[in-house]
C-alpha cells in the first residue's frame, strides 16, 4: 500500500508539471517575425546570404506587416544579384512602414544605385525631410549622389551642402564634396575638403589618393609625395596604390 502511494503521489507531481509546461504562452507570431529577423540580419552581416534569405523569408511569412524584415530581406536578394525579388521587398516595406524614413532612405538608395535618378530622388528627400529621421544628412547625401549621376552637379552639391549644415563633420558629405570639387577643377575647394575630411577621420585610400591628385594640380609636390608615401604605407594592396604605382610608372 506504501509503494502505490508513493507511485501516485510521483504521478501526481509528473502530471502536474506536464499540465503547467503545456500553459506556458507561445510567442505570438509577431514575436516569433521579430526573432527570425533579428537572425537573418545577423547572417546577412557576416556575409551567410542563403541563411539570411531562409531566415528573413520566414520573418515575413510569420508577419507579413513587418516592414524592416522586407526591407532587409531586400537588400539580402540585392546582394544575391536577384533585381526582380529585391524591388518586390523594398516596395513592401515602403507599403507597410507608414513613411519610414530609415527604409524611405534604403529604397531611395537602391533606385539610385539602379538608374531610377527621379524617383530615387523623391524618397530620398521625402526621407531628409522627415522630421523623425535622427540622421537625415545621410539622405541628402544619397540624393546629392543621385544628381551628380543624373549630371545635376550645383543641385548635388547643395544637397551635399545640406548635409554639412546638419553634421559639419559628416564624412561622407565632406568626401563628396572633396570629390566634386577635384572632378569641376576647384582644387583649393576640394583641398579644403579633405582637410575638414582628416579632422573628422582618418584618410582612407580614396581620399589619400584624391589628395595626393590635387597637390600634385595645385604644383605642391612635397604635400603630394607625403600623401602618396601615406597611401603605399598604410593600404600597400589598395586599388588607389595600384593606380598611384601605375600613374607614377607611367611618369604622372
Amino acid at each position: 500500500m506504501t509503494r502505490l502511494l508513493v507511485l501516485l503521489l510521483v504521478l501526481g507531481v509528473s502530471a502536474c508539471v506536464t499540465e503547467g509546461a503545456d500553459k506556458t504562452p507561445k510567442p505570438s507570431a509577431a514575436d516569433a517575425s521579430a526573432a527570425n529577423l533579428n537572425l537573418g540580419a545577423a547572417y546577412l552581416r557576416q556575409g551567410d546570404l542563403e541563411s539570411a534569405i531562409s531566415k528573413l523569408q520566414k520573418s515575413v511569412d510569420l508577419n507579413e506587416r513587418n516592414a524592416q524584415a522586407h526591407s532587409t530581406l531586400a537588400l539580402a536578394y540585392e546582394r544575391m544579384g536577384l533585381a526582380d525579388e529585391a524591388n518586390k521587398h523594398y516596395l513592401k516595406a515602403v507599403r507597410y512602414s507608414n513613411e519610414d524614413p530609415v527604409i524611405d532612405n534604403m529604397y531611395g538608395a537602391y533606385l539610385c544605385r539602379n538608374g531610377e535618378l527621379q524617383d530615387a530622388q523623391t524618397y530620398l528627400l521625402r526621407a531628409a525631410r522627415n522630421p523623425r529621421y535622427a540622421t537625415p544628412q545621410a539622405a541628402y547625401v544619397n540624393a546629392g549622389i543621385c544628381a551628380v549621376r543624373d549630371e545635376r552637379l550645383e543641385e548635388g552639391e547643395e544637397f551635399f551642402r545640406s548635409a554639412l549644415r546638419i553634421n559639419p563633420r559628416y564624412a561622407s558629405a565632406l568626401w563628396q564634396m572633396a570629390s566634386l570639387s577635384y572632378e569641376r577643377d576647384r582644387h583649393l575647394q576640394a583641398r579644403a575638403f579633405i582637410a575638414r575630411l582628416a579632422e573628422a577621420q582618418p584618410l582612407p585610400s580614396n581620399a589619400l589618393y584624391l589628395a595626393h591628385q590635387v597637390e600634385q594640380r595645385l604644383g605642391n609636390r612635397r604635400d603630394a609625395d607625403r600623401y602618396a608615401r601615406e597611401l603605399r604605407e598604410k593600404f600597400p594592396d589598395s586599388p588607389e596604390t595600384a593606380q598611384l604605382l601605375e600613374s607614377q610608372r607611367n611618369g604622372g
